[in-house]
C-alpha cells in the first residue's frame, strides 16, 4: 500500500505545483499569490509534499512483496487515473504560462524601414 500512497502523493504534488506554479506566472497573478502568507504556505506544502511522497515510495521498497501482496484493484485504478492526469494536466498548465509570457512580447515598429547592417 506504501507504494500507492508514495506514487499517488508525488502525483498530486506535481499537480498542485503546476496549479500554484501557473499562479504566480500568469500576466495577472491570481490574488493570494500576491499576499506573502498565501505564497510561503503554498511553498512550504510543496517542500513537505515531496519528501513524504519519496519516503512512502523509499518504505515500500525495503519490502516490495509485502507491499504488493495487499493490493486491490480499487487502489490501484486511483493511484492510476492520479498519474494519468498528472501527465496530461501538469504540461497543459505549464503550457498555458508559456503561451501566456509569449503574448506579452511586442514587436517595436520598422525604425524608417531602415535595414540593418
Amino acid at each position: 500500500m506504501d507504494i500507492l500512497l508514495g506514487v499517488g502523493t508525488l502525483a498530486v504534488t506535481a499537480l498542485i505545483f503546476a496549479w500554484g506554479f501557473a499562479a504566480h506566472r500568469r500576466s495577472k497573478p491570481a490574488g493570494w499569490t500576491r499576499m506573502p502568507g498565501g505564497s510561503m504556505l503554498f511553498c512550504v506544502a510543496m517542500t513537505l509534499a515531496l519528501p513524504i511522497g519519496i519516503g512512502f515510495l523509499i518504505k515500500a521498497v525495503a519490502a516490495p512483496s509485502a507491499q504488493l501482496a495487499g493490493l486491490g484493484l480499487a487502489p490501484v485504478a486511483v493511484v492510476a487515473a492520479l498519474v494519468a492526469l498528472a501527465i496530461l494536466g501538469v504540461p497543459m498548465m505549464l503550457r498555458s504560462v508559456r503561451a501566456d509570457q509569449v503574448a506579452q512580447v511586442v514587436t517595436l515598429p520598422d525604425a524608417g524601414g531602415a535595414t540593418p547592417a
